[in-house]
């Protein structure tokens, strides 16, 4: 089976995580032509042939790069039987419309996520998204929860599949994990909450809980890892750990993927307050650290977390409720915590990259026959 790639994203992010992860287990399973921006750093990709598009070197020219352009000629020149295309972006459906005579599958990979955009880019990615459905003869969701948001007329039930985003293997601690100590150099915390800082994530929710909690003299110790900026956008929080650096610590900034590992490891729970969820690799990546979570029970997350098994939910946006959860967490004995660590490790198995290639595999040759079948009754129904 002979695909094509389309990715266009931001360089850094979990777009781009799960596009790189992807490609290097697709490349084995198909034949594999990506065409991305050069900024995305396939460097992993020996097997595929790489379309690269350099947008740092370029002008666009009448609202068009030229080697947008470029790379369309040479997409169209290639011998593909279907076009997969992953994230959300106005180029999709050009190169959707450049190719519509092939089959396509569209991943839509984030369709809560416009509610948190500007009504602007809310607009364009509603227009961007409908005609990618119109365009696709197979689409991917990450969450079962997604597929309300097909339009009852694009969906049916052969039209669209489940499949999970795949474990970024880079994160996984290349150490056995052990159960219950954290490494020799780190003291262990009970809380780690790490990943991009933004409004939807909940830190101040995080920080109402611990307030809860500090005022029934619990005094669980927290670290946040996290990209953004935290004393504006969690402001509460930052002054209580201003106020408790002993409890909670604060670490803002680029991690590197060792250092996460390892706070993961050195952690007993990573807590994800979020307000809304969309598809997220964080808890598989903490799953396969052998280490438990506590999550909102939103879409998602209540989905892939089996409550008290290898994590807990809590009631969304309860201040009351993620306390009382994770007060039940720190005060877990020994032996349970490690029951569910062990859970954890063994459910991480199920977003393995090698498995959701092999799905998303089936779903190409699923198109690719909705394809046919759609030729063929056109052809029957013009004679």
């Amino acid at each position: 089976m002979k695909v094509l790639l389309v990715c266009f994203c931001p360089p850094i992010g979990a777009i781009a995580d799960n596009i790189k992860e992807l490609v290097y287990y697709l490349q084995s399973r198909v034949t594999l032509s990506v065409v991305a921006p050069i900024s995305l750093h396939l460097e992993r990709s020996a097997k595929a042939q790489l379309i690269s598009i350099d947008y740092e070197k370029v002008e666009p020219k009448f609202l068009f790069y030229s080697s947008t352009r470029d790379a369309l000629k040479l997409c169209r020149a290639l011998d593909v039987d279907v076009v997969f295309f992953f994230s959300t972006c106005i180029f999709n459906a050009v190169f959707a419309n450049v190719l519509r005579d092939l089959p396509h599958v569209m991943w839509w990979h984030e369709p809560t996520k416009n509610r948190r955009l500007s009504i602007f880019r809310t607009s364009w990615n509603f227009i961007c998204d409908r005609w990618m459905q119109r365009s696709s003869n197979h689409i991917v969701f990450a969450s079962a929860e997604f597929v309300k948001f097909l339009p009852p007329k694009f969906r049916n039930s052969n039209n669209h599949s489940v499949i999970r985003l795949p474990l970024l293997q880079d994160f996984v601690s290349k150490n056995e994990c052990s159960i219950g100590i954290g490494s020799s150099n780190q003291s262990q915390v009970d809380l780690l909450f790490f990943g991009s800082v933004e409004e939807y994530k909940g830190l101040e929710l995080l920080c109402s809980a611990i307030k809860i909690l500090r005022n029934r003299s619990i005094l669980p110790t927290v670290r946040i890892l996290g990209f953004g900026d935290v004393y504006s956008i969690a402001p509460k929080l930052a002054a209580y750990a201003k106020e408790h650096p002993d409890q909670v610590v604060i670490e803002q900034g680029f991690h590197s993927v060792e250092k996460i590992s390892s706070a993961i490891s050195n952690a007993r729970f990573s807590v994800f307050p979020y307000l809304s969820v969309s598809a997220s690799n964080t808890i598989p990546i903490v799953w396969a650290n052998k280490r438990p979570v506590i999550a909102t029970n939103l879409g998602y997350f209540q989905e892939i977390i089996s409550d008290g098994e290898n994590g807990f939910l809590f009631k969304t946006r309860d201040a009351n409720s993620l306390a009382r959860t994770i007060e039940n967490a720190i005060r877990l004995s020994t032996d349970r915590w490690k029951i569910m660590s062990e859970s954890a490790g063994l459910t991480s198995t199920e977003f393995s990259a090698a498995k959701i290639s092999d799905e998303l595999t089936r779903s190409f040759a699923k198109s690719i026959r909705a394809h046919s079948e759609e030729k063929g009754f056109a052809r029957g129904r013009h004679r």
